[in-house]
């Protein structure tokens, strides 16, 4: 966004006359139409109707006449009852939905700080309202729906508001503010001012979204964040192929990339091990946004490998016939708040350097015949430290080498997936899970301590590297 952009949003938020609902107001009844009801049918699931009832005995200890904490507000497990309801034909779920919706509407007032307060949790819950009516609409009586209409105007006009501080500013709370206000719109489309709600969304799309997105798809902010914003945009964008009005261009292509790195991630089985977001139902809709950005050809052996060098991301994944093999990592500046497991048999993570890295850069990264290769540098003060991935069929070797020009101490930790055990307390060589063995190359130069936690075993070393030398660390999975 241009400093002029930038400018006037600032003259508009300072200057415009906001409407918004006085503090305290309940939600008016308005007929809000007969708009658009997103599509979001699943085919019927065993998990989701696990996950429903999870969330029917969350229902039944919930009290909206007390303070509850922001989650709740959310009413993320309302929709997932609302969800199965509608994916599983199970009519307590739905029931159970519309009552907990009521519920809320009936308690909750405009300005309670734990509802109203994070412009975020607006958004979200608006959206959810939105899908709410879509799963559940035949149990859903006139009266609610006409309550469930003027709470939607009141949630709009907040984050209207909101937009105007936020667009230029802070893109990723712009994004989801412009996306709930795009399906607020297009759902409820007799409210007055429904039609500048979602006009004003998509120009604030337009404006904020590539600023989240780097030229490869890969996050300008960290994984739970992008993948937030890549799903409230995504939602945004099926409602407006469905209601045939135009999305911004330039977010589309970012949405586009963004989701395809989401599913470069998530065919690596990196999304659940890095991030806590948990999308509204599990996919990202829209099936043009279906094409994995960055993939090599799949080998004779089946393998998928994403090099993202823009943001430092490599996801590998070979679909085997009796199992696939994965490995992930990040190489970027962020990986200093984020570590996560680096590599392993999908349902089966093996293991996790917890050494904190920066400053990462992609050397290489193919598919040659039967096997794939990835090669990467880091770098960690005075050290750099190579990464050298190659796999073929389910054997999978990491390395891991440090080396610096002059004399520094070092410091390694690696953890062990949970479930892995070593062959004895003595032997450090051989881990098992499974069926699948694991062999331990741990660099003699250092002194290693061994220890068992809850959350696996634990590799543990400090030494000094002296100028010259180089320190390896090697793993091999295989069978056995």
């Amino acid at each position: 966004m241009s400093f002029r952009e930038r400018f006037g949003a600032a003259i508009l938020a300072r200057f415009l006359p906001e409407e918004i609902p006085e503090s305290g107001q309940m939600a008016l009844s308005l007929d809000g139409g007969l708009g658009l009801r997103i599509d979001r049918k699943a085919p019927s699931s065993i998990a989701l109707l696990h996950r429903a009832d999870q969330a029917l005995s969350w229902g039944s200890r919930v009290s909206w006449s007390s303070d509850k904490l922001r989650v709740d507000h959310r009413l993320g497990e309302v929709v997932v009852l609302a969800q199965s309801g509608c994916a599983n034909d199970c009519l307590p779920h739905s029931i159970a939905a519309v009552q907990a919706l009521d519920a809320w509407i009936a308690q909750n007032t405009f300005g309670d700080k734990a509802a109203w307060e994070h412009s975020s949790d607006v958004a979200w819950r608006v959206m959810r309202i939105a899908l709410i009516l879509s799963f559940a609409e035949e149990e859903i009586d006139p009266g609610l729906k006409m309550r469930l209409a003027g709470s939607a105007r009141m949630h709009a006009l907040s984050l209207r508001s909101a937009l105007m501080r936020s667009s230029g500013v802070h893109p990723r709370r712009a994004v989801l503010q412009a996306s709930a206000l795009v399906v607020v719109g297009l759902v409820w489309p007799r409210l007055s001012g429904a039609r500048e709600w979602w006009s004003e969304g998509l120009v604030g799309l337009g404006r904020n979204l590539e600023d989240l997105v780097l030229a490869d798809g890969s996050p300008r902010v960290v994984l739970s964040d992008h993948m937030e914003s890549m799903e409230a945009a995504a939602l945004a964008h099926a409602a407006c192929i469905q209601a045939d009005i135009a999305f911004p261009a330039s977010a589309e292509k970012a949405l586009l990339r963004g989701t395809g790195f989401l599913q470069a991630m998530e065919s690596a089985q990196a999304l659940a091990a890095v991030s806590s977001f948990e999308p509204l139902d599990g996919a990202l809709v829209s099936q043009r946004m279906n094409r994995l950005l960055g993939a090599v050809p799949r080998g004779p052996l089946g393998w998928t490998l994403s090099a993202f060098r823009d943001g430092g991301w490599i996801a590998a994944r070979c679909a085997g016939k009796f199992e696939d093999v994965f490995f992930h990592w990040l190489l970027g500046e962020r990986e200093l708040t984020q570590s996560h497991p680096a590599w392993g048999v999908v349902g089966c993570a093996v293991l996790q350097d917890v050494a904190r890295r920066g400053g990462g850069e992609v050397r290489s990264a193919r598919v040659d015949g039967r096997r794939v290769q990835v090669s990467a540098l880091a770098t960690k003060g005075p050290l750099l430290q190579h990464r050298k991935v190659w796999a073929e069929g389910s054997r999978l070797v990491v390395e891991d080498w440090v080396e610096g020009d002059q004399g520094v101490e070092v410091d390694w930790v690696w953890r062990l997936a949970p479930g892995w055990s070593l062959s004895s307390e003595t032997d450090f060589t051989h881990a098992h899970r499974s069926g699948r063995r694991l062999r331990i190359g741990l660099s003699k130069a250092l002194e290693w301590a061994v220890e068992g936690t809850d959350t696996g075993v634990v590799f543990r070393a400090r030494g000094m590297l002296m100028p010259g030398n180089r320190i390896l660390n090697r793993f091999e999975l295989g069978k056995g």
